[in-house]
């Protein structure tokens, strides 16, 4: 889906949007990893893929007290 939406608070605060694809030889070690450290307790808020301008302004939202912000697919 398209949405828009300001840039100006990624650029003043220094954050990233950062996707992924392939590389699914890196997905057995990064799962050990993650069970091995506990990183549920990182993402603080799930949305749906449909609800990316919620997440995004999750995110960007100091008020909101994210951490990381997962979009599910």
């Amino acid at each position: 889906p398209q949405i828009t939406f300001c840039v100006m608070p990624l650029i003043n605060n220094e954050l990233r949007i950062q996707g992924s694809q392939g590389y699914c030889w890196d997905f057995p070690t990064a799962l050990q990893m993650a069970a091995e450290i506990g990183v549920e307790r990182l993402a603080t808020h799930f949305f749906d893929l449909e609800d990316l301008k919620s997440a995004l302004d999750t995110a960007l939202d100091r008020s909101s007290r994210s951490i990381k912000v997962l979009l599910k697919p």
